[in-house]
């Protein structure tokens, strides 16, 4: 999932050169999670998985990034 702990996961993957990820989360971005999430006001409301692709090629653009809206069961 990409909650406060697997996002910040993420992200800080993609800083360090990581380039394939598949991301998975079935939720949308709240404002209540703001305070402790690393995805910010622009993607209230998004999905999670969609808004940390973004934030994965915004941080390496070569990287290869797929999202998956759903869980994984």
């Amino acid at each position: 999932g990409l909650g406060s702990v697997g996002c910040l996961a993420a992200l800080q993957l993609a800083r360090a050169g990581v380039g394939r990820f598949v991301v998975c989360d079935p939720d949308v971005l709240q404002i209540e999670n703001i305070c402790r999430h690393q995805l910010d006001l622009p993607y209230v409301g998004a999905y999670k998985a969609e808004a940390a692709k973004a934030c994965i090629l915004r941080i390496n653009p070569a990287a290869q990034p797929s999202a998956f809206v759903g869980a994984v069961q």
